[in-house]
């Protein structure tokens, strides 16, 4: 995946006056900034289709890039729809648990930010259960905004979310993220 350098340059007062000191802080290219004090939550589901098992996978970063935890979990059986509904709700649950307050929340499964944005009951649905479980997260004290962002435009979430596929993990988070 490609990278870009970014360079933060902060002042501090001394004795002597102010004194500039960077810090290079390496984000993914095509990382979608957010305004001061939110945070940013990638997050995906991955579905072999020839063992029927999903995956997913997501991580948190802050306003100017820099990762703040991220997941992988291998989910078992299922389908594609329904490894996206459960990337979203760990994602959430992991950024509530985090203290995160304001989250813009990216994910690839138009389907599933629509469901979540609607003000109807899916209770016939054959996820209902989950979709209910997100929404309820997402009536938390915290303000939450839903985003579609293409697949192409997400890699890194794409490969970690068919890590956990591969490597069957339970529930895997790291304070720093593979790229």
């Amino acid at each position: 995946m490609d990278h870009v350098q970014r360079q933060i340059v902060t002042s501090k007062s001394n004795p002597d006056g102010w004194v500039a000191s960077a810090e290079v802080l390496q984000v993914a290219a095509n990382f979608t900034p957010a305004p001061v004090g939110w945070t940013v939550m990638h997050v995906d589901g991955s579905f072999n289709r020839r063992a029927a098992a999903m995956s997913c996978e997501g991580r948190l970063q802050n306003h100017e890039g820099a990762r703040i935890v991220g997941f992988a979990s291998f989910e078992g059986i299922g389908e594609v729809f329904l490894a996206e509904l459960i990337a979203v709700i760990k994602g959430l649950k992991l950024a509530w648990q985090k203290g995160v307050r304001k989250l813009l929340c990216y994910f690839d499964c138009m389907e599933v930010v629509e469901m979540l944005s609607e003000n109807r009951s899916h209770n016939l649905y054959s996820h209902a259960a989950y979709l209910s479980e997100a929404k309820n997260l997402l009536h938390q004290e915290w303000e939450v905004s839903l985003h579609h962002k293409p697949r192409e435009q997400k890699l890194s979430a794409d490969a970690l979310a068919r890590m956990g596929m591969r490597l069957r993990l339970d529930f895997s988070m790291w304070l720093t993220p593979p790229p």
